[in-house]
């Protein structure tokens, strides 16, 4: 298999604030979405993650969260060039199919609101990539930007337990050093980066 992975592309979140808004290749969704199905397949994309990020101006609660995963599967699952990718078998059927590999994750933990029930939810609905936080201190941890740089809370702990358990992937990106440290140590959490850089590379700590 050979092509282009791309881990990160706000299709989702903008769907959400934007009710009414299609995804799709038509003139406007050129205009607003640097990801479309055409610009994928050009790209040469084999597989897409798309976050559910929950923004500012909407409410932080398992409501928005689910209506987020509704829009993924009703405008991005249901298009014909995308298959959902639930394990990585599905990968290879994606290719036969000559379709794209669509991976459904979750950019935040703050809309969880510590209810383990709505991750459970989310995964049934397809979930299978988990960043705790964005940058800033939620139920669960602190981000890379949060000045006490601490790591994760109680709940947070339950939360990465909980993904171990289903087989969720967690997401360090925007997460804190001690944050990292803590899951990188306990050595049995599934974890990946999926837009952040080495510090050697580029030392910022929101990249």
């Amino acid at each position: 298999m050979y092509g282009v992975a791309d881990l990160h592309a706000d299709v989702i979140s903008k769907l959400l604030e934007n009710p009414g808004w299609i995804w799709s290749d038509s003139e406007k969704s050129l205009a607003r979405f640097d990801a479309t199905p055409e610009r994928l397949k050009t790209g040469g994309i084999i597989l897409q993650v798309f976050p559910l990020y929950v923004a500012d101006s909407l409410p932080h609660t398992p409501e928005t969260l689910f209506r987020g995963a509704e829009l993924f599967h009703s405008q991005i699952n249901a298009h014909p060039d995308i298959k959902l990718a639930l394990r990585s078998s599905d990968l290879s059927q994606a290719e036969r199919e000559g379709k794209i590999a669509a991976v459904f994750s979750l950019e935040g933990a703050d809309s969880l609101q510590g209810s383990l029930w709505a991750l459970r939810l989310l995964f049934r609905l397809g979930l299978r990539l988990l960043g705790p936080t964005w940058n800033h201190a939620n139920w669960a941890c602190d981000g890379a930007m949060e000045p006490r740089g601490g790591g994760f809370t109680r709940a947070g702990k339950q939360l990465v337990e909980e993904c171990r358990q289903l087989g969720i992937i967690i997401d360090v990106s925007h997460l804190s050093d001690k944050g990292f440290w803590e899951l990188a140590e306990a050595g049995d959490s599934k974890l990946f980066a999926s837009h952040s850089n080495a510090r050697e590379i580029r030392n910022h700590p929101a990249i």
